[in-house]
């Protein structure tokens, strides 16, 4: 009998260990998607301030602002329904009374890798639609713009794994 006891206290314990990993991979998959972002990210929430940001750095004129803006607004209401979404799926994982099996774990993070491509895809097809529409020089300050930020980021993100 000691035996079967043991065997059995054995399987719930790696049962348990394997739903408590994949529910840690889950949390962590969310949680990577909703990290505080560097200096200047606060414009990927309010396309009008990214736009006027955009026209000033780069010099945009008329046309390029009302089709820059088009682009900016067919792609924050394409992803409108995923970001609720995403809400949603966060909001679950991080409820108090989040007791999570392995198949409720396995489609958690299924639907939010499916949710995270399509946004990442939505977000490289509209900076492809800008890009387009910039003059050689305008993508060459763009690439100048985008250098000095990627450095703060680096700067920023080092700076946030040595002091927290």
């Amino acid at each position: 009998m000691t035996k079967t006891k043991s065997s059995l206290s054995a399987k719930t314990f790696v049962k348990t260990l394997l739903g408590a990993v994949a529910a840690g991979v889950v949390t962590l998959g969310l949680v990577a998607t909703s990290w505080s972002m560097p200096p200047g990210a606060e414009y990927a929430d309010d396309p009008s301030r990214m736009l006027e940001k955009m026209s000033r750095k780069l010099g945009l004129d008329e046309a390029q602002r009302v089709s820059i803006e088009a682009i900016f607004t067919g792609i924050r209401e394409e992803g409108e329904s995923d970001r609720e979404r995403m809400q949603q799926l966060r909001e679950e994982v991080h409820a108090p009374t989040a007791e999570l099996s392995e198949s409720r774990v396995e489609e958690l993070a299924q639907e939010a890798g499916e949710l995270i491509s399509r946004m990442f895809r939505r977000r490289l097809t509209a900076q492809s639609e800008v890009y387009e529409l910039l003059s050689e020089e305008q993508r060459e300050e763009l690439a100048t713009v985008r250098e000095r930020r990627d450095r703060k980021s680096r700067h920023w993100r080092a700076h946030q794994r040595f002091f927290h």
